[in-house]
């Protein structure tokens, strides 16, 4: 019986702490090897209260809203992202916060309050369980983006993104949709991330319709 094994390798070298996974799927002599599973040293995770499982960010990703805003399992994302910020009011004379917010310690002390025209709260963004995020994006506070998007790199989001759907620019608008309709329904379905990491290592992942189908057959037995 072939049994996978999995092991962390990690070395510092020149300053550097790097590591290697090493797969192991069968044995010709009994050799014991530990099992165990570490974050990655080199991978962060996203500061925030509601983060899935697996998922990693770079540096400078920014999120005001760290209480409320959620992002799904396996998401990666890259660098310098702006993810949920305030707006200002642009029918008045100037968006500026000093004439509204006190906290800017510029109004008069008897100055009116303007809650209408400022408030603390800040939408939060939901974001999809294996969703990619490249570089430099910005996504606009109370944005959906769903399961398996893609938002390419510089991009400014303003508006949902749909399930699987690949979308760049400024604004951000559709290119295309990573898979086939009914694949992306069966994938939706099946919520494959929300599945244990046993179960998970062994799919091949490269291979859409054989995935599908273990997927289906897992789902059967729960």
């Amino acid at each position: 019986m072939k049994l996978p094994r999995f092991i962390y390798h990690t070395k510092k070298k020149n300053g550097f702490v790097t590591t290697k996974i090493l797969r192991i799927f069968s044995f010709k002599r009994k050799m014991r090897y530990e099992e165990y599973f570490e974050w990655p040293s080199w991978l962060k995770r996203p500061q925030i209260k509601n983060c899935g499982r697996n998922t990693y960010c770079g540096s400078n990703v920014s999120i005001p809203n760290h209480e409320e805003t959620s992002i799904g399992a396996f998401c990666s994302l890259g660098h310098s992202i702006d993810i949920g910020h305030g707006v200002h009011p642009t029918h008045v004379l100037t968006t500026s916060p000093f004439f509204y917010n006190r906290e800017c310690r510029w109004m008069l002390p008897d100055s009116p309050d303007y809650p209408h025209l400022w408030s603390q709260k800040i939408l939060p963004v939901h974001i999809g369980s294996d969703v990619w995020i490249g570089n430099g994006v910005f996504i606009k506070n109370g944005i959906n983006i769903g399961h398996g998007a893609i938002v390419g790199a510089h991009s400014v989001v303003t508006k949902d993104v749909p399930p699987y759907a690949i979308v760049a620019g400024n604004p951000a608008k559709l290119i295309r949709y990573r898979f086939s309709e009914d694949i992306i329904e069966k994938l939706l379905e099946l919520k494959w991330w929300e599945l244990d990491d046993d179960f998970l290592r062994l799919l091949p992942f490269e291979d859409m319709q054989k995935c599908i189908s273990m997927l289906e057959q897992k789902r059967q037995k729960l």
